[in-house]
């Protein structure tokens, strides 16, 4: 049995007088948990209650105006596991409270979200002929809101992964994901002013199925490692927030408003090499990808590039 415990606030600020501007923004979270693993002659288990919230606030001025920006999410939860032979099972159990986006210190019941989360879970790994490993996996998810929201998804797993022993490793995946908390926000100026949103007034569950093709090798006897990886990600249920900070003060708030949503693909290849012995050890990496949306709304008709996307990052 044991605990983690997480505590942590940081704060920051910025002016320009010659622009009449300025900003400052705080934000922490906080984790709690405690955990318990058991292992028997034919078992193994492992349980997590936790409990985590992140609270973020900002305070922005331009010329004479001045205005708060703050969010906040909280979540306490269940999660765990047991697995015996070549087999885990496990389920997941969260509930979620959210204030998105306010332009308020205090938040009211109008702005609240809430839901419940649940996932149950299977999972089989082997290996067959000595050197073909083998991963199939499929979890079902829940999800319902409490203003009645309710939304399901299969999340299938398979990968298969090709032993060539002095040659390396060529592994294959493919599989399903669906995500019901959404992350968005003023990602474009360096602020951590992102905030959080559940599924349901706003937006239907994200979900994608995607493909990865990685090799694997060892180099000099073992004193190098190289891994390459390709990917690629057919997106749904897509949100990017388009709002700009100076929207606050020169409009009527209206978070919907500010919401694009639309449909999205992420590509592209990561490449590491590691050393892992001698004096000096460390990697370098290298990724190249692309981030990609387009939206349902006639004002925006191309297809654009995500907030976050980097496309080179050495």
């Amino acid at each position: 049995i044991w605990a983690d415990l997480y505590f942590g606030k940081d704060a920051v600020g910025v002016s320009d007088r010659s622009l009449g501007f300025g900003i400052s923004v705080d934000w922490g979270n906080a984790i709690g948990a405690i955990h318990w693993s058991h292992e028997s002659a034919t078992a193994r288990h492992k349980h997590s209650i936790y409990y985590s919230r992140y609270a973020s606030g900002g305070n922005v001025s331009h010329g004479e105006q001045e205005t708060t920006v703050s969010s906040r999410i909280s979540s306490i939860g269940y999660m765990g596991d047991v697995q015996f032979e070549n087999f885990k099972v496990g389920a997941d159990v969260a509930f979620h409270n959210v204030f998105p986006q306010s332009l308020s210190k205090s938040f009211s019941d109008r702005e609240r979200q809430r839901a419940l989360e649940s996932s149950v879970y299977g999972s089989y790994e082997n290996r067959f002929f000595g050197c073909l490993d083998v991963y199939a996996g499929l979890k079902a998810s829940f999800y319902r809101s409490s203003d009645k929201y309710f939304f399901w998804g299969l999340s299938p797993k398979l990968t298969l992964s090709y032993d060539m022993f002095n040659f390396g490793k060529l592994s294959a995946e493919y599989g399903w994901k669906h995500q019901y908390l959404f992350q968005t926000g003023l990602t474009n100026i360096g602020f951590p002013l992102e905030f959080w949103l559940l599924s349901g007034r706003y937006t239907r569950p994200q979900y994608c199925q995607y493909a990865e093709l990685s090799y694997t090798t060892s180099l000099f006897d073992n004193a190098f490692s190289l891994n390459v990886d390709i990917y690629g990600k057919r997106l749904y249920n897509q949100v990017e927030y388009k709002g700009d900070i100076l929207d606050l003060f020169l409009s009527q708030y209206d978070l919907e408003a500010s919401l694009l949503k639309g449909k999205g693909w992420n590509y592209g290849m990561n490449i590491k090499l590691h050393k892992q012995s001698g004096n000096l050890t460390g990697w370098v990496s290298y990724s190249l990808g692309r981030a990609l949306r387009s939206f349902d709304n006639p004002d925006y008709p191309d297809i654009y590039p995500a907030n976050h996307e980097r496309i080179h990052e050495l």
